[in-house]
């Protein structure tokens, strides 16, 4: 007899990178954000490579600049378990930095972080919640998929989901960096 495990296994799909064409179609739309949370949830996702809820979670003091000017991104320990720092672009710098003047004079308690034990005030919150990660990315991102055209066909009504995801971005970083090679500081 032959049992499930004596089968190969199907491939698992990974998620791909964000061809360049893509990405010059979708980055004006989401710099054009109107909510300034979404804008800069996804330009730090853009710019970072960091997970979705690490960009969640990121304190008020996440971003600071290396000795050059150029900016860095904080981020905290999630999964890993260890702070990691990141440089970032411009466009993400400016986003975090609005969001940043926003937030600084909130009225709102700090949480307590479940690994640190340290209280933490977080920077994608409003009226006292943490902003969800439905509301900052999965939104915002197919708005922005439909406007460019990039949606795939079928789904409800005809109408398609985006063929764009906020985890792609992860790999989109990550496959940037590889193509330029071990020696390479910045996008």
């Amino acid at each position: 007899m032959l049992g499930a495990g004596d089968f190969p296994k199907n491939p698992i799909r990974v998620p791909r990178f964000i061809p360049d064409d893509e990405l010059d179609r979708l980055m004006p739309v989401i710099s054009a954000l109107a909510c300034s949370f979404q804008r800069a949830a996804l330009l730090i996702a853009r710019w970072s490579g960091a997970r979705r809820d690490e960009i969640r979670r990121l304190p008020l003091d996440c971003l600071d600049r290396y000795a050059d000017g150029t900016g860095r991104l904080r981020l905290p320990a999630r999964k890993t378990y260890k702070e990691r720092v990141v440089p970032l672009h411009d466009d993400a710098v400016v986003a975090l930095e609005t969001i940043i003047a926003l937030r600084r004079n909130a009225p709102e308690r700090p949480f307590t972080d479940e690994l640190t034990g340290q209280p933490v005030r977080y920077l994608f919150m409003q009226h006292g919640k943490l902003l969800s990660t439905f509301y900052l990315f999965d939104t915002p991102i197919q708005k922005a998929c439909k406007a460019v055209g990039l949606v795939a066909p079928g789904g409800r009504g005809g109408t398609g989901r985006g063929t764009v995801t906020s985890h792609r971005f992860r790999h989109t970083v990550g496959t940037q960096l590889a193509e330029r090679g071990p020696n390479c500081t910045r996008l």
